[in-house]
């Protein structure tokens, strides 16, 4: 395996995800793909996202069940998608393309988001789901492990990459600190 794959987590238990958690988001439809592109060049600098890229890889994409938002003064704020990618993580769900805007940062909208996926997983009838990330995403790190998901160990290098992730996600954060973490590649 490629030891600088990204880090797996998984979510064991999704009976506890209903709609109602989900703090205002909602599917996102072909009228939000320009704002969803535009959130996804801010919070990915990897990409060069457009309205057809959008369409293309996340809105009629045959393994998105459906891609969920906040929306604000008709602006796309945060953003998840429902993924089943049955070849690599056959019977789970795919917590897939999570992301919030800059400015919307630190108000749990990531969480809303990611909930609203889960929520779909669960009326779906999928009991697990599962999601990648990066070890310097910790603000992210540490949501997801205050919903229930718990670290996978997928080779060797893990227990290293890991144990720096962890310490960090489960220290306290000052009030005064910034939300936002620059990949530091």
């Amino acid at each position: 395996m490629d030891p600088m794959m990204q880090l797996l987590m998984l979510h064991p238990d999704l009976d506890q995800f209903s709609f109602s958690d989900a703090m205002g988001a909602r599917p996102l439809s072909s009228e939000d793909a320009s704002s969803l592109a535009s959130l996804l060049n801010e919070a990915f600098e990897d990409g060069a996202w457009t309205s057809e890229q959008v369409h293309e890889k996340l809105l009629n994409a045959s393994d998105i069940l459906q891609v969920y938002g906040v929306v604000e003064h008709g602006a796309v704020v945060a953003t998840a998608s429902a993924r089943q990618d049955e070849s690599s993580f056959p019977g789970q769900g795919y917590v897939h393309m999570v992301a919030t805007g800059l400015a919307a940062r630190g108000r749990g909208l990531g969480r809303a988001v990611t909930e609203a996926v889960l929520a779909r997983f669960a009326a779906e009838g999928l009991t697990e789901a599962v999601l990648e990330t990066d070890d310097w995403r910790v603000p992210a790190v540490r949501t997801y492990l205050a919903m229930g998901f718990v670290p996978v160990i997928r080779d060797h290098t893990h227990y290293r990459r890991w144990s720096p992730v962890l310490q960090a996600a489960y220290r306290p954060v000052p009030a005064s600190s910034a939300s936002v973490v620059k990949d530091p590649r």
